[in-house]
């Protein structure tokens, strides 16, 4: 589950001192429909990864609780994304848990996941395949050097 900061930009373009802290399995699809239901164009400026859906909603909470004084209406503060940004990492500091992904970058390992991606694992065992073929072909020049040489 996510909890994403979505950041309004302006007619113009220019982002606003506008954000919204909301909770969705999947992003892409919330700003889509935020998208419609406002005249400004809107993007996820950030996104955070927990391991369960009451995980990311109790740092929703919290992340209100902490833009409380911020707000404008329901998920809506006057604040900049990176102001949002720092009001979630309290609330994850605060209830002592774990960002399990932010922005797309894998940050911890998530439970029962694996410790690579599938595609890591192969460029992982690739390397060390090479690395041992290279080594194996060192050795094998080392034992057939001739002692006169």
């Amino acid at each position: 589950m996510n909890v994403y900061i979505i950041r309004l930009r302006g007619i113009t373009g220019r982002p606003l001192k506008l954000v919204k802290v909301g909770l969705a399995n999947d992003v892409a699809h919330r700003l889509a429909q935020i998208c419609t239901a406002t005249p400004f164009s809107a993007d996820a400026a950030h996104t955070f990864r927990f391991a369960s859906r009451t995980l990311a909603q109790r740092v929703e909470r919290e992340t209100h609780a902490i833009l409380a004084d911020h707000r404008l209406n329901g998920e809506w503060f006057r604040v900049t994304p990176a102001e949002a940004v720092r009001a979630v990492e309290r609330a994850v500091t605060s209830l002592d848990c774990t960002i399990h992904v932010r922005d797309g970058v894998r940050l911890t390992r998530a439970p029962n996941a694996p410790l690579l991606s599938p595609a890591e694992r192969d460029a992982f065992l690739s390397r060390m395949r090479d690395q041992n073929e290279r080594e194996s072909e060192t050795q094998h020049k080392a034992q057939h050097i001739p002692a006169n040489a």
